[in-house]
C-alpha cells in the first residue's frame, strides 16, 4: 500500500479529519485501527444517507443516475492519483481489511455488477451511531437493544460493539 495514500495527504486528509471528528463523537473503538483513507471512504459512503443530493451527484459522476451509492471506481477517481493508489484504495474493501472485518462498510445493491462498479454504504448500525441515534439496526430491533457501557455498569474501556445486549 502506498504510504502516501494511508498518511492522509490532500483531499484524503481533509475528509479523514472531518470523519475522525464524527467518529470520535460516536465513540468508535480505537482498536479498529482505521487509517485516514478508511475514514475518507466512510464519509464518501455515508454522504447519501446524510444528504440525498449526494445520490444524484454520485449518479452523475458514475454516468448512471440509477447508481446512487459510491462505487470503488468512483472513490478511486476522487481520491487516487496513480494506479498504485487506486489498488491500495481497492484493497481497503477486501474482506480482511478493517472496514469489512469490523462491519463498518457493506456492499449495496446488485451483486451482479463488477466489483469495482458495486455501490458501497456504511453499515446501518455505524450510521446510526454517527448521526447520534442510539438504536440497533432495524433487523435487530425486536431482539436487541443498545446500552451504553456506563448504563450497564461497565468501565469506559468497554468497546461500543460489545454494548449490544440480547433481550
Amino acid at each position: 500500500e502506498p504510504a502516501a495514500m494511508l498518511a492522509a495527504p490532500g483531499v484524503v486528509g481533509l475528509l479523514a479529519d472531518a470523519m475522525h471528528e464524527v467518529m470520535e463523537a460516536a465513540a468508535v473503538p480505537a482498536g479498529m485501527r482505521l487509517v485516514p483513507l478508511d475514514l475518507a471512504l466512510c464519509l464518501i459512503a455515508a454522504a447519501p444517507d446524510l444528504d440525498l443530493r449526494y445520490e444524484r451527484l454520485y449518479g452523475y459522476l458514475q454516468d448512471d443516475l440509477t447508481r446512487k451509492r459510491p462505487a470503488i471506481d468512483l472513490m478511486a477517481n476522487l481520491l487516487a492519483a496513480t494506479t498504485e493508489e487506486r489498488l491500495a484504495l481497492a484493497a481497503r474493501f477486501e474482506a480482511a481489511a478493517s472496514l469489512r472485518r469490523h462491519g463498518v462498510m457493506e456492499p449495496s445493491g446488485d451483486n451482479t455488477q463488477p466489483w469495482l462498479a458495486r455501490g458501497w454504504r456504511l453499515d446501518a448500525l455505524w450510521l446510526n451511531r454517527l448521526v447520534g441515534r442510539a438504536e440497533p439496526d432495524a433487523s435487530l430491533a425486536g431482539c436487541a437493544r443498545l446500552v451504553t457501557p456506563s448504563a450497564a455498569g461497565l468501565d469506559d474501556s468497554y468497546e461500543i460493539y460489545h454494548g449490544v445486549h440480547w433481550t
